[in-house]
């Protein structure tokens, strides 16, 4: 833990987490989300993702 000078005078005692850092740990329903998602997590997409690109102008109307 560390100590550091704030403005106005005053002295923060602790650790100061970044704005897209969070304290707590991951709800159970995300571990268990990531955990089923791990299988098929080592798969690249296809070249030029022909089915992504598809989709995507679909729905875009492009």
């Amino acid at each position: 833990m560390s100590s550091k000078a704030e403005k106005g005078g005053g002295v923060f005692r602790g650790i100061k987490l970044l704005l897209c850092e969070n304290p707590l740990p991951p709800i159970e329903e995300a571990i268990e989300a990531a955990r089923a998602e791990l299988p098929l997590s080592n798969y690249y997409t296809e070249p030029y993702s022909e089915p992504l690109r598809r989709l995507i102008s679909e729905r875009t109307g492009v």
